[in-house]
């Protein structure tokens, strides 16, 4: 798309752990913002101690993370800096600091502690971003509503004296109504009545890593009281320890360059995405799916996020190749078409055998698998779900693979959906003017105020692509001479003549006897009949992605000999191209897989 938004890593805060007196864990940690720009304590620069061995090398199993940098502060200065803070603990950087008394990694609670806190090191050290908080104002209210939903059923669980037939509910529904669970990290959850606030147990290591969600009372009476959001933080940071243990990046590819002033689509995604996604790797330089996989596989850790930033289009087609040779053509013959990669291409592909030609390399499955979200940020490429699903496939087949159905916008640092449309399949003869109506009418777009702003940028689009199904050499009334000569040159074909034809299944036979019998005995040629008309729009229908947007119409063209059975595919859509919808005055940017504004395999 064109125009400004079509398609320095910010301070860590200082995370600190433990209740005050009364307090739960989780009421307390929805406070560490308080510190968010606290500096480590001057009384302990250039102390502390590492971890002992045998705890470091227990913690570096069970998290995953590398933690020879790791300092611990326990001594009197120590806890009056925690104690400044009202905090048990608190990390600054590889520094843990512990109020008195509270190192303790002999015993259960100290060692529980002590990991908690070695979490936060692994997350301000680097780890995939989490899930995008929601800023729709209608999602937000979901959310709200949700929230005393399930404060309600909190109650009903503490009531009943059973609480622990509601509390799987209750972390459930939290988790979910938030996006928490995106990557799969949870496998189960589990009661325990004594647990203070909200827990994640490991299981497992690197990709295989899980966690089982543990929550007892302290927890249902959080929520019931109305602090869903602060239980549902110390998910977020809980759940993150799976992330941790995990191992995963997140990686960007920029898939093009702008190429006129008025097209800043990559500038601006790149802007974002750097803002976005501090601790990402990015490469700006890969141009063919196979690149994008050569790369995944070369970085040699597991994905979490796998961002593909390219220009698309409803039809399933990506604007980048498939190979690195067809790259180095474009190259070298200063190719000025765009590049392309359309669903047919990656269906192809995807059914051949690696090795083979025309085939992709095979992404390594401890890299990327159930864990990896493919997040493809390229106009309009969600509707077609079925592009998704060969994306899916060609990345190994488990991965979710997530597009917008709509244009995708950048600018300001700011990342959004535009181009609200209406689509007809066939060749429609309605008005523009309709068609506008039809747009504004469309339920998704109910919160649209600003048409008028948006009014001049309607355009309409005759979508249409004619398949070419097969060419039959077969003769017409009169060729069947012709026919003779051209299958069979070696033949005198002036000593025989055309005597009748008849179908033998799927095929026809054409007779020819001898002019005169002691010359030769009568014989047939087979020819192969072209497709029906059900045959031949099945063939198309399987061609295309999106079947159901588009009407079929099958014409036979006939060149001398060859009858070309061919079906032109077709549909109609009308957009408000390059105006970017709003909300409340502000970008739309809906939660990522939220219908209808995204494709998404796992729907």
């Amino acid at each position: 798309m064109s125009g400004p938004g079509y398609t320095g890593e910010p301070a860590q805060p200082v995370s600190r752990a433990g209740p005050r007196d009364g307090e739960s864990s989780i009421s307390h940690a929805a406070h560490a913002e308080d510190a968010a720009h606290a500096a480590l304590d001057p009384a302990l620069a250039g102390t502390g101690a590492p971890l002992a061995a045998g705890v470091r090398a227990d913690m570096e199993r069970r998290i995953g993370f590398d933690f020879s940098a790791v300092r611990i502060h326990n001594g009197a200065a120590a806890a009056r800096s925690a104690q400044g803070l009202s905090a048990q603990a608190y990390t600054f950087g590889p520094n843990i600091v512990f109020g008195a008394g509270q190192f303790a990694p002999h015993t259960a609670q100290g060692r529980h502690l002590l990991a908690h806190e070695l979490v936060h090191v692994a997350q301000q050290a680097g780890s995939p971003r989490v899930q995008r908080k929601p800023t729709d104002p209608d999602e937000l209210a979901e959310i709200s509503q949700e929230d005393a939903a399930v404060a309600a059923m909190a109650k009903r669980a503490l009531a009943s004296g059973k609480p622990e037939f509601g509390v799987h509910e209750v972390m459930w529904r939290i988790v979910n109504s938030r996006h928490l669970d995106m990557h799969f990290e949870l496998s189960g959850s589990h009661y325990d009545k004594s647990i203070k606030g909200v827990s994640v147990q490991l299981e497992g290591k690197g990709t295989h890593a899980s966690g089982t969600l543990v929550a007892g009372d302290d927890a249902l009476k959080q929520v019931a009281q109305g602090k869903v959001e602060q239980v549902a933080a110390e998910l977020e940071k809980q759940i993150g320890l799976v992330a941790t243990a995990r191992g995963g990046i997140d990686i960007v590819f920029i898939m093009g360059e702008d190429d006129n002033q008025s097209n800043q689509f990559f500038k601006e995604a790149k802007i974002f995405f750097k803002k976005e996604y501090p601790k990402a790797t990015m490469f700006d330089d890969v141009r063919s799916f196979e690149g994008i996989i050569e790369h995944v596989n070369s970085v040699g850790k597991p994905v979490a996020n796998l961002i593909i930033v390219s220009h698309a289009n409803a039809d399933g087609t990506l604007q980048f190749v498939m190979t690195e040779d067809e790259v180095r053509e474009r190259i070298a013959t200063k190719d000025p078409n765009r590049p392309l990669l359309p669903y047919s291409e990656l269906k192809g592909a995807n059914a051949r055998d690696p090795g083979d030609k025309g085939a992709l390399p095979r992404a390594d499955k401890e890299l990327v698998g159930a864990w990896t979200n493919v997040l493809i940020r390229g106009c309009n490429l969600g509707r077609s779900v079925e592009m998704l699903g060969e994306v899916q496939k060609a990345l190994g087949g488990n991965v979710r693979v997530i597009a917008p159905t709509h244009a995708q916008h950048y600018g300001g640092g700011v990342e959004s959906l535009a181009d609200p449309y209406y689509e007809e399949p066939g060749k429609s003869k309605l008005a523009d003017k309709e068609a506008l109506k039809r747009i504004e009418a469309k339920p998704e777009y109910g919160f649209v105020t600003d048409w008028k702003r948006m009014e001049p940028g309607l355009e309409r689009v005759d979508d249409k692509v004619t398949e070419i199904i097969v060419d039959n050499v077969i003769p017409a009334p009169g060729q069947e001479m012709a026919y003779l000569k051209q299958t069979q040159p070696d033949m005198p074909a002036k000593d025989f003549k055309f005597d009748k034809s008849h179908v033998e299944g799927n095929k026809t036979a054409f007779g020819y006897v001898p002019i005169n019998k002691s010359k030769g005995t009568p014989f047939e040629l087979l020819a192969e009949n072209p497709p029906t008309e059900a045959d031949a729009i099945a063939e198309a229908r399987k061609r295309t992605p999106r079947p159901d947007a588009f009407t079929y119409k099958m014409r036979r063209v006939r060149n001398g000999l060859t009858l070309r059975t061919v079906v032109d595919v077709e549909r109609t859509e009308w957009r408000l191209h390059h105006k970017d919808i709003r909300k409340r005055g502000q970008p739309f940017n809906p939660s990522l897989g939220r219908k209808p504004w995204y494709g998404d395999t796992d729907n």
